[in-house]
């Protein structure tokens, strides 16, 4: 069974249809952009009256880094929406809810790129 992470990659991958690259970050030297970083900050289980639900919240952090802050700000768009949307079977996991939890945007001037910065949250079973 895939983890949460890993099948939200996947997702984002099928997405991005072989432009640029994604990983878990960090960005690797000689990446090609736009490129794609996704971690998990936390997860949580869910428990009901029963005891444990099955259901596991996680608050996932998806980077998106460019050259063009244009770029990185709207595959970022592209990233979230589509996945505000998804609903049911990810590969091994059904994904029944995503929320917004915070945008944000960076500069990484050593290396000049743009960092667009999202947190969802994402309830998986």
């Amino acid at each position: 069974m895939n983890s949460p992470v890993a099948e939200t990659i996947t997702l984002i991958k099928a997405l991005m249809n072989g432009t640029g690259g994604i990983s878990p970050a960090p960005v690797p030297v000689g990446a090609v952009f736009p490129y794609v970083t996704v971690g998990e900050v936390n997860v949580k289980e869910v428990e009901s009256l029963a005891g444990v639900s099955g259901v596991s919240v996680l608050l996932v952090q998806i980077d998106v880094w460019d050259k063009s802050h244009e770029n990185a700000w709207a595959l970022r768009k592209t990233i979230k929406d589509y996945l505000l949307a998804k609903r049911g079977q990810c590969g091994t996991q059904n994904l029944m809810w995503v929320g917004p939890n915070v945008d944000a945007a960076l500069y990484d001037g050593n290396r000049s790129l743009h960092q667009m910065i999202t947190r969802l949250q994402m309830w998986w079973a």
